[in-house]
């Protein structure tokens, strides 16, 4: 017996999940432009995927290519491998080959037969090999004269707008038989198809070890300043304002370092201080409003809730229960930004990032400071001086006993950059042992040392300062 499934992308517009009824659902999760061949995300992606888990409805993703050889093939395969990391998929994986517009211009529609049906195997091979099934979506006139189905052993979704099923591959898995269909919750037309095959992902993928299980990892975010060279002057204004990025953008701060860690690492406060101010999340001579967060990170796909619309400053309100669901959310393997008053973090309003927790203390990113008592922290006293509490859903990962058929990647150069900065940073944060205070002291009394991390290693730039400094110390007493 078929079911029924539907696709849908951003030309379905907004969707209301709660009113679709489908057995599954089809998900365009992004493209290939048919001119530049830039690989971009469907504009409602992220949503349709949040609806389908929030209303429990099967679903799978499917991409539309032009890839023009086997590397292009493979590298959007990669792309929606990034793009599905955290989520667990019911259905799987198609990759969309047709004509890029109706004039037949684009970059691939000129490809032969062959070099088509090899950029297509490439990414199906890619996907297998990451443990999803997947599967090749096309028209029956296309299976027919623009790819080889023979070389072509994965699933077929074939297209046919008719009351008579394809007779062309001679095996079907799903056929969408049209394409003016409707469903509740969707303004205008639907594509409906006829699925024959069972294609739910079972609990393990192909390829992963049957004692899995599905657990949070210790994720730690990593550190991003609004006040680093790189992005301290940008404005981030409206208006008359002259302010920047340096001394207003503690929110999108918080975000970035949110992003870049789970989902997207080209990400910085650059990038989020514009997404706000192009969507007027900044706030007039003031920061940014709390109702940036949740569509921020939505737009890459990161479920995030304002819990309290009331201030919890000092423990007023429902401040007791929402301290302990907080701390209870960090303890599962969540994130929370809190918005700060006047204390040890701020003297007005300030945004951090609470990651993680150590003993009795809270384990913070603030995006202003990397003072060890800004970064731990009792967490009793955290809470205290905390207004506004904004819930990261951070997304499970499958964990094996077994290794996934994964490549091996040899680090970048700029990741191993970017793992010595954090180990770099770490060791500053560490206080020196207590038998060396008294000799550090008298090194900063004296002028010899200044700043903190105490712990980082010096680099040779640094040891020749405080030599020089020390050096001009022993002149001035040997002078007197």
């Amino acid at each position: 017996m078929s079911k029924t499934v539907i696709d849908v992308s951003s030309h379905n517009g907004s969707i209301d999940w709660s009113k679709v009824k489908a057995d599954g659902v089809m998900i365009r999760l992004g493209y290939r432009g048919y001119g530049q061949g830039t690989l971009t995300t469907d504009t409602q992606f992220y949503n349709n995927v949040n609806g389908c888990i929030k209303y429990s409805i099967p679903f799978g993703v499917y991409f539309f290519s032009t890839a023009i050889n086997d590397a292009e093939g493979k590298t959007e395969a990669e792309y929606v491998l990034t793009k599905i990391k955290g989520y667990k998929l019911t259905l799987p994986i198609f990759i969309d080959s047709e004509y890029s517009n109706a004039k037949k211009t684009g970059r691939s529609d000129w490809l032969s037969r062959s070099a088509r049906t090899s950029a297509v195997r490439a990414f199906c091979e890619r996907i297998k090999d990451a443990g999803y099934p997947v599967g090749v979506y096309a028209s029956e006139s296309w299976f027919k004269t623009e790819l080889d189905v023979s070389s072509l052993p994965y699933m077929i979704w074939c297209a046919k707008y008719s009351s008579k099923s394809p007779t062309y591959p001679d095996r079907i898995d799903a056929w969408q038989y049209t394409s003016t269909g409707s469903m509740a919750g969707i303004s205008g037309n639907v594509d409906h198809s006829h699925w024959y095959t069972d294609f739910s992902v079972s609990e393990n993928p192909v390829g992963v070890a049957a004692s899995a299980e599905t657990v949070k990892k210790d994720i730690v975010p990593v550190s991003y300043l609004q006040t680093d060279a790189r992005w301290k002057n940008n404005k981030y204004g409206i208006k008359d304002e002259t302010s920047t990025i340096g001394s207003a953008g503690c929110g999108p701060t918080c975000a970035a370092m949110v992003i870049a860690t789970l989902k997207d690492p080209s990400v910085t406060p650059a990038t989020t201080a514009k997404w706000s101010m192009d969507h007027g999340y900044k706030a007039y001579h003031q920061g940014t409003y709390y109702s940036y967060f949740a569509p921020q990170m939505a737009a890459y796909g990161i479920q995030c809730t304002q819990l309290n619309y009331s201030s919890i400053y000092h423990g007023a309100g429902s401040a007791k229960s929402l301290n302990s669901k907080t701390l209870e959310s960090v303890k599962a393997g969540n994130w929370i930004i809190a918005c700060m008053g006047k204390g040890d973090w701020t003297s007005s309003g300030h945004f951090v990032l609470w990651y993680g927790i150590d003993g009795s203390n809270a384990l913070i990113r603030d995006p202003n400071s990397t003072k060890s008592a800004r970064v731990k922290a009792s967490i009793s006293t955290f809470q205290n001086q905390v207004k506004y509490y904004f819930e990261v859903k951070v997304p499970v990962e499958t964990v094996t006993t077994d290794t996934p058929k994964e490549e091996e990647k040899e680090m970048t150069k700029e990741e191993i950059f970017k793992l010595m900065d954090e180990w770099f940073e770490q060791r500053g944060h560490k206080e020196p042992a207590k038998s060396l205070v008294s000799y550090l002291d008298w090194a900063y009394e004296k002028g010899i040392m200044t700043g903190g991390a105490y712990e980082r290693p010096a680099t040779r730039t640094e040891v020749c300062i405080v030599l020089k400094r020390l050096y001009d110390l022993i002149q001035e007493e040997n002078d007197g």
